[in-house]
């Protein structure tokens, strides 16, 4: 129904553009070194079997305090090896500035879409008053 529609085709052009900048370029190239790194990929299998039997483990309704503390050190242990892990390091670090990319790209056509002036949307638009904002980012 819109396939042919002069806005829908900018979008498209505007997604095209935004895979060619630099801070996508490397967020999806550290996203893919992640992704292809068979070890990491096995510790957070690990994890996530270990977060299962954790949760396994407080559901009993005669919880086993050292299986618990035994299952949450094993947990640790290896979120530590996980967040220290070269390629998971380098991707929370290219993860950042693309998370403010899109959510600025994202406020700007927000604005628009609601009537506003997609000029007048700052990269940042915090006020330093918390009690006014949905959240940092």
């Amino acid at each position: 129904m819109f396939d042919d529609n002069r806005i829908i085709a900018m979008a498209r052009s505007l997604g095209l553009a935004l895979q060619q900048e630099e801070v996508f370029k490397e967020y999806f190239e550290a996203k893919q070194k992640n992704d292809d790194d068979a070890l990491l990929q096995n510790m957070i299998d690990d994890f996530n079997e270990l977060q299962r039997k954790l949760d396994l483990a407080f559901a009993k309704d005669e919880k086993d305090t050292e299986e618990i503390e035994v299952l949450s050190n094993d947990m640790n242990r290896l979120y530590q090896a996980i967040m220290e892990n070269e390629n998971m390091v380098n991707y929370n670090d290219k993860r950042e500035p693309y998370d403010v990319f899109t959510k600025y790209i994202n406020r700007i056509l927000l604005v628009a879409m609601n009537g506003g002036d997609p000029f007048g949307v700052k990269e940042s638009d915090c006020t330093g008053n918390c009690s006014t904002c949905g959240g940092c980012g």
